[in-house]
């Protein structure tokens, strides 16, 4: 067993709280939010107080990540948590750490010019104490070699208990093959296998030529133990274990545990052709007696606590092992200036001022049968809402509250769309007759429930600084039309062949919108709306002509979709799409695969092996799914997910289908992020702003960002189009930043630092002004955090040319 020690500080009101220790090991709740470990208050003194508790380990417990949060001292409800890259992170393997600022070397060492930290990746950040993987920075590397090499001097042999290796969780920033490969969760994945990594323990030095690695291998028999490790890129820690003597594989080892190995050099090394070696950290454990003092040390983690806030209401959907049966809802009022947070429970009351200008915005929490629309409440009126209505004129004057009236909302006018906009008479309060009426505007926020939606991996408060990213709009860019003579990308738009190209071209992330077909499969799509052919779709072949139908993607099933003849709705001209064409045709003989004959007249019938054979053409299909996405598109490659979702304004009829439920269609879309992202670099953006505050409120993982017209001038229409509005929202709601179009950027460069002030969050642009390099480059000098291109090649080929001049 191994005593752990934790002692953080709070720094901020601490009165109703309570600090928690929560984090992978059983004994501190496995990331499930009620079973974290309460911590005892040791000191306090006015907004700061310390926090301790001492927490004991099983045996076979050697690495472990954590993070502290704040819960309400009666309730027990999440409040808020730590807002990191990653999770802390300790070793509690028993011994000592004995690579610890030893002596370290490697075959070569990468040198970069990238901020925010240019300089050597040298071969000491490889055994410093530093885990976190999570920043380029932080991480030893080579250059890309063959069979490069990482390698630790002991000092002298020891008999060694455990090597645990820190992963460089980067792999996105490295070049595009073969370091970063996708995940592998399908066979038809587009990557190669990784290159193995091996760990070589000796009792003498180990050539360093360019023939080191097979010379290791050759010495293997004799004076080097000779170990591979898998590489998995949802691991962060890798762990080997070792028999010490007189020790037990029963005792804190498993039964896998590996014979004694005694060594004094310790060498990580690729086997491949051609990579880059690159980790946070490597840990060698001894539990040799004769180990200095010096160099012994206790488990004991200290730190200052920084706190990410947690969206108040909404605690189940961020623990881990939520069940259906306890969801708690949101009814949540519109969009204006300012949130009030209070209980639906009988007596409380908050008050609000308002006036003809502003309106007011406030969150009650509610059972979900109250507010789901089922009507199937046994108690309706126990969960109503009263809205009284004063002259708050007469306070100020009289410094008496004179009471006008009262309106009431109850559960069954709650619909089950989850957001509607309802006006309720307002009865006075003498005569009980109707003296006014009040305009609600309601949004439910139901909880959503996966395994993985927990605070294990909570990325949307954290965006380093990094250089502007470049950003593939729909992949390579728009297929069908195009600005200002610009060339249409010649692979078809929102394709997965698409993404995987812009992402072989060097495009940082790529953008896609995604929308649910009737049977709620998440597709990826841009316009609503598509041109489906009354025939069979190989019509073509036999001689007749598909008669044109418009219909919503979302009146058709996945299958239909598929098996449908479907083009898109006309743009602004089309050209012939050559390329897109011969991938298609020729996809599974690129692939090495039995190559697909044409299609014959005759019965459907289903065909295993034939089905197989599809499953790649989702590569070059016109309605991916989501899922395949997630699974081809190399892992290296960041996406930015446009949830598409009718507007109020121009797509009523639409908006108020059953399909659009804003609570299950968006559901939908994280059950399959959640099911085949693994550790991908994501971030959610929606020009709907119920869109973005439900996507932020049911998970805490990505960022999401609000889309935007940008416009500088007051819209007659709909605010929602305007940069002012954008800026007050995002602040409001706590998102993580904006994507506007780039025409008020363009114009007025020096707007973007102001608006980056202002908003301490990110900065997007996407439009057509985006296609022209000057312009691309004269928003990234002004603090642009990313911009969404569609001729991304070409972009590319254009910095990599003026890289070159500079040189």
């Amino acid at each position: 067993m191994t005593d752990v020690e934790f002692t953080v500080r709070l720094l901020g009101d601490w009165t109703e709280r309570l600090v928690c220790v929560l984090g992978s090991a059983p004994e501190i709740g496995t990331w499930d939010v009620e079973k974290a470990l309460s911590m005892e208050l040791v000191e306090c003194q006015g907004e700061e107080s310390v926090w301790r508790a001492t927490v004991e380990f099983a045996a076979n417990t050697n690495t472990l990540e954590y993070k502290y949060v704040l819960k309400h001292k009666q309730t027990r409800e999440l409040i808020s948590w730590e807002g990191l890259p990653g999770n802390r992170a300790l070793t509690i393997a028993p011994g000592t750490n004995i690579a610890l600022g030893a002596a370290s070397c490697q075959s070569s060492t990468y040198i970069t010019s990238r901020a925010p930290i240019p300089g050597p990746r040298d071969a000491t950040l490889g055994n410093n104490g530093d885990t976190n993987g999570f920043q380029e920075w932080r991480c030893c590397r080579t250059n890309k070699e063959v069979n490069p090499w990482w390698e630790v001097d002991l000092g002298k042999e020891y008999i060694i208990s455990s090597i645990h290796l820190w992963n460089a969780m980067t792999y996105h920033e490295q070049a595009r093959h073969p370091e970063g490969r996708p995940p592998i969760t399908s066979k038809t994945s587009t990557s190669s296998p990784s290159p193995p990594l091996w760990v070589f323990v000796s009792k003498e030095p180990l050539g360093r030529e360019a023939d080191s690695f097979p010379n290791a291998q050759a010495k293997a028999a004799t004076s080097v133990q000779e170990l591979k490790i898998d590489r998995l890129f949802d691991s962060r820690v890798r762990s080997l274990n070792f028999l010490v003597p007189g020790g037990d594989s029963g005792e804190g080892k498993p039964d896998t545990a590996i014979p004694i190995v005694k060594g004094r050099y310790v060498r990580l090394q690729y086997a491949s052709a051609s990579s880059a070696l690159q980790f946070a950290e490597l840990e060698v454990f001894t539990q040799d007696s004769a180990v200095s003092t010096d160099r012994k040390g206790g488990s004991y983690a200290t730190s200052s606590f920084q706190a990410d806030d947690g969206f108040y209401g909404v605690f189940k959907s961020l623990d881990g092992a939520v069940l259906e049966s306890d969801k708690v809802a949101l009814i949540r009022d519109d969009i204006i200036r300012k949130r009030y947070v209070a209980s639906s429970s009988s007596g409380k009351k908050i008050r609000l001022c308002t006036d003809n200008t502003h309106a007011q915005v406030f969150t009650v929490k509610a059972p979900v049968t109250a507010v789901d629309g089922s009507g199937c409440h046994s108690n309706g009126l126990s969960h109503r809402w009263t809205f009284d209505i004063y002259d708050c004129q007469s306070d100020v004057d009289s410094g008496s509250v004179k009471l006008l009236g009262s309106a009431y909302l109850l559960p069954f006018q709650i619909n089950k769309h989850g957001e509607e906009d309802l006006t309720i008479p307002i009865f006075s309060t003498a005569s009980h007759s109707i003296v006014g009426q009040l305009t609600l505007s309601y949004l439910v926020l139901m909880p959503f429930a996966h395994p993985k939606n927990n605070i294990a991996h909570v990325w949307r408060s954290y965006w380093r600084e990094r250089p502007p990213l470049t950003i593939g709009h729909r992949g390579m860019g728009r297929s069908y039309y195009q600005v200002d003579g610009y060339r249409l990308a010649l692979t078809r738009e929102n394709t997965l062949a698409s993404f995987i190209m812009a992402g072989r071209s060097g495009a940082d992330f790529v953008e896609f919108d995604v929308q649910l077909t009737k049977d709620q499969v998440p597709i990826i799509y841009h316009d609503f709306l598509v041109n489906v052919g009354l025939e069979d779709k190989h019509a073509g072949s036999f001689g007749t002509k598909p008669e044109a139908y418009e219909i919503g993607i979302h009146d058709m099933t996945y299958r239909q979709l598929t098996q449908s003849h479907t083009t898109p709705v006309p743009h602004k001209g089309s050209k012939t799409q050559v390329l897109q064409n011969r991938l298609k045709k020729h996809w599974a003989r690129l692939q090495g695969d039995k190559q697909v004959n044409s299609p014959r007249r005759g019965p459907i019938t289903w065909d295993a092996e034939k089905d197989n054979i599809e499953e790649e053409h989702h590569l070059v299909d016109f309605f991916p799914r989501l899922e395949d996405l997630l699974k081809h598109v190399p892992a290296e490659v960041g996406l930015n997910v446009e949830i598409k979702y009718p507007d109020p304004l121009f797509g009523t009829a639409m908006r108020s289908s059953s399909q659009f439920a804003i609570n299950a269609y968006l559901d939908k879309v994280l059950q399959c992020v959640f099911d085949h992202a693994g550790l991908r670099r994501i971030f959610f953006s929606c020009f709907d702003p119920n869109v973005c505050i439900a996507l932020r409120a049911k998970q805490a993982r990505y960022p999401v960002l609000f889309l935007t017209y940008g416009s500088m001038a007051p819209h007659a229409i709909d605010s929602r189009m305007t940069l002012q509005f954008a800026t007050t929202f995002v602040k409001m709601e706590k998102l993580q930043g904006i994507v506007s179009n780039s025409k008020a950027f363009v114009e007025t460069p020096e707007l973007a630092p102001l608006v980056k002030r202002d908003l301490q969050s990110v900065l997007m642009t996407w439009g057509d002004q985006n296609t022209n390099h000057e312009m691309v480059q004269l928003q990234k000098r002004h603090a642009i955090d990313g911009v969404i291109s569609d001729n991304v090649i070409d972009l590319i080929n254009q910095d990599k040319k003026l890289q070159a001049l500079a040189k």
